[in-house]
């Protein structure tokens, strides 16, 4: 089971949106924005091998794509089923890659 180091802000009843951070970077450069938007249950996580969280095993990739099954096991572990994305670089692109497949069940928000 793999460890995630996460930041969270707004209440459990709000529309939940998950943060990714980008390349070389972690969670917690959500914490400025994250009590801007406390309407919302936003949870920003750290990457596997990023800032706290655990890093996968030695024979494992670190591809964009291989990020996205990473989200969904967020998603569930949360027990979130509809959840809005918000990511800059290298998250940007992790949340473009898992909307398109899912963009019926992905709210947009902004």
């Amino acid at each position: 089971m793999a460890l995630w180091r996460l930041f969270e802000w707004g209440r459990c009843n709000t529309q939940p949106l998950l943060a990714v951070h980008g390349w070389l970077d972690n969670a917690a450069s959500f914490l400025g924005l994250g009590k801007y938007l406390e309407m919302f249950h936003m949870v920003a996580i750290d990457l596997p091998g990023h800032g706290w969280s655990d890093h996968r095993g030695p024979q494992a990739a670190y591809h964009l794509v291989d990020y996205v099954a990473d989200l969904l096991d967020v998603a569930d572990a949360l027990g979130w089923e509809r959840f809005g994305l918000l990511g800059h670089s290298l998250g940007a692109g992790i949340a473009s890659v898992l909307r398109e497949p899912f963009r019926s069940g992905l709210p947009s928000y902004f």
